[in-house]
């Protein structure tokens, strides 16, 4: 027999969370991905999650700021398993409006992209983490620590760390298509 009883009182607070903190990691998720579709499918399986962890799992002090981040480790884990299967979306809502962008420049572009979500898709989790917030949802340094429970000495000390790795990384591939 279903437990509904039990269920339905956790399903309405999910529900509040979710209207409440969708949008916010809907964006974090989209941002990372670069697909409208996979950050669709990274927010399902996080809210699908949190509601059979249950009423009774750990609390959380900053629930807006744990579904963020699980957001973001999740887009991670999709861009993992991305790389892993060597598939790459393209949707047309990639592409600029307008023509704006010169069609080399938009193919550049759209590669530079590709290669920088695989390239923080295959480094330490935590760095990926850091290295987005900072870069791509434009927290400061400070706003990061705090997120992270970490000293803001470690944030810059990371942060220096990726974008270095980056950088070798990037100059070797362009000396590669060469």
């Amino acid at each position: 027999m279903v437990q509904t009883k039990e269920l339905r009182p956790w399903s309405s607070e999910i529900e509040e969370v979710f209207r409440t903190h969708y949008t916010n990691a809907f964006r974090a998720a989209y941002r990372i991905t670069g697909s409208h579709s996979d950050a669709e499918d990274v927010l399902q399986t996080l809210f699908l999650r949190l509601l059979r962890r249950g009423p009774a799992g750990e609390l959380v002090s900053n629930l807006g700021g744990y579904v963020y981040r699980a957001a973001i480790n999740a887009s991670l884990d999709v861009l993992r398993s991305r790389r892993d299967g060597r598939c790459i979306p393209l949707q047309e809502e990639d592409l600029p409006a307008g023509g704006k962008i010169s069609p080399d420049r938009m193919l550049e572009s759209k590669e530079t992209q590709v290669w920088l979500r695989g390239a923080l898709a295959g480094m330490n989790p935590r760095w990926a983490e850091i290295f987005i917030l900072r870069y791509f949802d434009e927290f400061d340094n400070r706003e990061i620590a705090r997120m992270l429970h970490i000293s803001h000495a470690t944030v810059a000390v990371t942060l220096y760390r990726v974008r270095r790795l980056l950088e070798r990384e990037f100059k070797a591939r362009m000396r590669g298509n060469r």
